[in-house]
């Protein structure tokens, strides 16, 4: 008979747990002539939405990279959080959250208002502002950096006066896909106001461009959703006068609904 021979005879290695590291913001540069550079020529936002992030600290040009950092501060305007976007216009672009942050927090405003917008990234953000400035600082607006709920869930905390959540983000399968989640986790946390306001191409900065001649980037649909939604709505045909029939209880306007 032939014997098996372990495989090892030392004891499992104990993994170290990793130390969080320090959050620090990146150091500043003594300037933002890039940052407005890339924000106006290349993004077209306005210079007034750059000035006013610019002055509350939480939107500065970096010193090593000259990349653009958006700050994200807490209820005593502490900085908690930053993540870095290239203003390269060659190459490729890339956005990071810096090391140690506390992803409770993120770019954002606060206003009086009951109504909350939320977006993917700062510069959705920023172009939303741009393209609806009206009394635009009555309300409040929260960049996730991605499509997670952690920042969007601290602000409902400590902003009593949110009611009205609308969910900003992009017009493709991902933040099609994030709606959905999105709503669930909010509608979990006690928050059932929540409605969906979708650009009309892929994201807010590709309608800015749209407004400024530059050819955007189509929004994206999610094939699978829109089947569902066809053989939803052939079925509904077939029970339409059936008592408790799916119809009766309505669609979701995940794609279409604008507040």
């Amino acid at each position: 008979m032939t014997a098996v021979t372990p495989l090892s005879h030392s004891p499992p290695k104990a993994t170290a747990k990793e130390k969080k590291k320090d959050f620090k913001l990146p150091v500043a540069n003594p300037n933002m002539h890039r940052v407005f550079a890339y924000l106006i020529k290349q993004r077209f936002i306005s210079p007034d939405i750059i000035s006013h992030f610019a002055k509350q600290h939480t939107l500065y040009e970096d010193k090593e990279h000259h990349n653009a950092v958006f700050v994200g501060i807490d209820e005593n305007r502490v900085p908690r959080q930053a993540s870095k976007r290239s203003t390269n216009s060659f190459g490729n672009a890339f956005r990071i959250t810096c090391e140690g942050s506390d992803t409770r927090y993120s770019f954002s405003h606060f206003g009086k208002s009951e109504k909350l917008f939320v977006f993917e990234a700062p510069i959705d953000m920023m172009s939303f502002l741009t393209l609806y400035p009206k009394d635009w600082q009555q309300h409040s607006y929260i960049a996730m950096n991605g499509v997670y709920e952690n920042a969007v869930l601290t602000a409902l905390k400590n902003h009593s006066n949110l009611r009205g959540i609308i969910l900003c983000v992009d017009n493709d399968e991902g933040g099609i896909e994030a709606v959905d989640r999105l709503r669930d986790i909010l509608h979990e946390n006690g928050y059932s106001n929540v409605k969906r306001l979708a650009p009309e191409f892929k994201d807010w900065n590709e309608c800015l461009k749209a407004q400024n001649g530059v050819k955007p980037l189509p929004a994206v649909p999610h094939k699978q959703k829109e089947e569902y939604l066809r053989q939803r709505k052939n079925l509904c045909s077939r029970f339409l006068k059936t008592e408790g029939s799916p119809c009766e209880k309505g669609f979701p306007q995940f794609v279409t609904q604008i507040i």
